[in-house]
């Protein structure tokens, strides 16, 4: 009798040992869940910027003169591009667009150079793409005809999104009020920008 408890004991012992933990397929509450989430953190000084639309991104100018910066070479990338549509695109259509682009970023970057005159601590910056912008213009300049107008169509929705979360961004999270409210005022014209891009039909 004593030997069958004994055996009983030791057979539940081991079953106990086969059964997995209740909590071993939940979710893992590692750091890289927060990635998930959209979240991303400074680490140099644990601070977090929110996105208009929810997400953080450190990545996007934070500073005044980084935000002069960017939006004076989004400028520059708008008016080079335009200019290689008009001497290399087929479609009268993205012609238009592209002259609207000259005309338009021309005016911003006027605006631009008076707000930040007036800006403390920021220096002018040059009016001249970035390398990464650079390098889509040289891009441009390879195509012509309907191929031109198809890839410039393709990179204006692209760069006007990019320009767009810029914008937004900074008006929110900015540290100067007089860029925080060029920021805002451009970001309604950028929108205005991209949906006509996303309507090109090259």
């Amino acid at each position: 009798m004593k030997k069958s408890i004994i055996l009983a004991v030791v057979a539940l012992g081991i079953a106990g040992c086969n059964e997995k933990p209740a909590n071993e397929n939940a979710p893992d509450p590692s750091p890289d869940r927060e990635a998930d989430s959209g979240l991303t953190t400074n680490s140099a000084d644990q601070t977090t910027v929110m996105a208009p639309d929810g997400a953080l991104d450190a990545a996007l100018p934070q500073s005044a003169q980084e935000f002069a910066n960017a939006a004076a070479a989004s400028d520059a990338f708008e008016i080079e591009g335009a200019r290689i549509a008009l001497s290399r695109g087929a479609s009268d259509e993205v012609k238009a667009f592209a002259q609207t682009m000259i005309d338009a970023h021309t005016q911003s970057t006027a605006k631009l150079k008076q707000t930040v005159s007036k800006a403390e601590g920021v220096v002018s910056p040059a009016e001249t793409p970035d390398p990464v912008m650079a390098e889509k213009l040289e891009a441009l300049r390879a195509l012509e005809g309907a191929a031109f107008d198809k890839a410039y169509s393709a990179e204006q929705v692209d760069a006007h999104q990019n320009a767009l979360k810029m914008l937004r961004n900074y008006a929110v999270s900015g540290t100067e009020p007089a860029l925080k409210a060029f920021a805002n005022e451009t970001a309604s014209v950028v929108e205005g920008h991209l949906e006509e891009a996303r309507g090109l039909k090259p």
